[in-house]
């Protein structure tokens, strides 16, 4: 998504200055590929070496949030304190390009890529083609890498994660008492504690929420880096600002895609103990939505709110924004419900294969189609009716296209999650003995 939505518009507008322009496009987005693979690479070896993490960041999970917390807020209050200083006006590139030297070592990946594609962008193909070869080259020394510490010790390291057990020693007979949602009904409450129970009892699922956070919010914070350059120009500033929301919202499109989607599906074991329990089938996917809102949208929200304040945006554009990412919230959820009920595959219980099939991507698509309606259709509005009817119709009539958008697609894959897991004596029977008590 960040090459997606950051790197290709930069694409872009660098062409206008390109010696030879298609050359240019085509050489960027080679050696763009090149750098991406780096990072996949370097990620998959990563994920390698935190086998060994997990069972230390479950048993230590509580300080660890605690202490993520407390680096979240120091960043942020030392981002703001750097965001308030340096406010001479200077130009775009000049100022920005003065300010990343924090990645200009000539060791690392990233002055690999900026210097081929500043290479390029100067047609000067010889140095382009080395630092390119150079970056295709580390990605292949870090996959075969991980290839060999495969090969050893993922067989190991998954079978040793499977079979751990209470830690020696442990006396502990009886889990903690729930505790129930706030301002819930009962059944609902009961049941969204269940799952957030189920969620944050397993560290791997926590680790890829905080990686989600943790990426949006370093690029956040690396604004202040770039100065005020981008805020002085007034064409650059609302351009930056539109570019994070999309970055929010595929952060929050994938996140309801990789744990929302597969929520149902994983009740496939459980589902006669649904089938007899005193309350509507329907408010098993009541009670996820309401999970997958409280986990999504104040950390989606948080990042906006941060965006703005980053960005000095008037607080109507903030708040403006802000309801734009809950509205996506809402339909990215109940999207993820709908679909995850309709297209359920109650055989497999493992969320990642959920994830990776043929509903998994029908998911990703309609994911995409919402978002851009929310996002393309009120920015869409707000810039080719400014003009003509003012700024305050032109934002009504954008809010009120998000909301009505919001409503019917919300409602409609809330209906079809209810339908369809509703049915839940014809869920249990496809099931087949799986999910039969004996």
């Amino acid at each position: 998504w960040g090459v997606a939505v950051l790197a290709l518009p930069l694409i872009a507008v660098l062409a206008r200055e390109a010696e030879q322009p298609l050359r240019f496009v085509a050489a960027a987005l080679i050696s763009g590929v090149s750098f991406v693979g780096v990072c996949v690479a370097a990620g998959a070896l990563g994920a390698l070496l935190l086998a060994r993490l997990l069972p230390i960041l479950q048993r230590r999970l509580t300080w660890i949030l605690v202490g993520a917390g407390v680096v979240v807020v120091a960043a942020v209050a030392i981002g703001a304190h750097q965001l308030g200083r340096n406010l001479d006006p200077g130009t775009l590139a000049g100022d920005v390009a003065g300010r990343l030297a924090f990645a200009q070592n000539p060791y690392l990946p990233p002055r690999w890529a900026q210097g081929a594609i500043s290479a390029a962008l100067a047609s000067r193909w010889s140095e382009w083609a080395r630092l390119t070869a150079l970056l295709a080259a580390t990605a292949a020394t870090l996959a075969i890498v991980g290839e060999m510490i495969a090969a050893r010790r993922l067989a190991q390291e998954r079978d040793r994660l499977q079979s751990r057990g209470e830690p020696s020693g442990s006396l502990k007979t009886r889990s903690k008492p729930w505790r129930l949602p706030p301002l819930l009904p009962a059944d609902v409450a009961l049941l969204a504690a269940k799952d957030l129970r189920l969620f944050f009892r397993e560290p791997a699922q926590v680790l890829q929420l905080g990686l989600f956070v943790a990426v949006l919010l370093f690029y956040l914070l690396m604004l202040p880096r770039m100065s005020h350059a981008f805020l002085l120009d007034p064409t650059w500033r609302p351009a930056v600002a539109l570019l994070n929301l999309i970055a929010i919202a595929m952060a929050l499109a994938t996140f309801t895609g990789r744990f929302v989607y597969p929520l149902l599906s994983l009740e496939g074991r459980r589902l006669w103990i649904l089938a007899a329990a005193p309350w509507p089938r329907s408010r098993v996917v009541t009670a996820k939505f309401v999970v997958a809102l409280g986990l999504g949208l104040p950390v989606a929200g948080g990042l906006t709110i941060l965006s703005g304040a980053m960005l000095a945006l008037p607080w109507a554009t903030t708040l403006a924004h802000f309801g734009a990412i809950t509205a996506l919230a809402a339909g990215l959820s109940a999207c993820a419900l709908g679909l995850g009920a309709y297209l359920a595959d109650y055989q497999q219980d493992n969320a990642a294969k959920l994830v990776a099939g043929y509903g998994g991507t029908v998911n990703l698509l309609a994911s995409l189609v919402f978002t851009a309606l929310v996002i393309g259709g009120g920015a869409v509005l707000v810039t080719t009716l400014s003009g003509a009817l003012g700024p305050t119709y032109s934002w009504s009539l954008a809010v009120a296209w998000v909301a009505v958008i919001t409503a019917l697609w919300t409602w409609s894959f809330l209906r079809l999650a209810w339908r369809s897991f509703g049915q839940l004596d014809r869920v249990v029977h496809h099931a087949g003995t799986a999910v039969t008590p004996h």
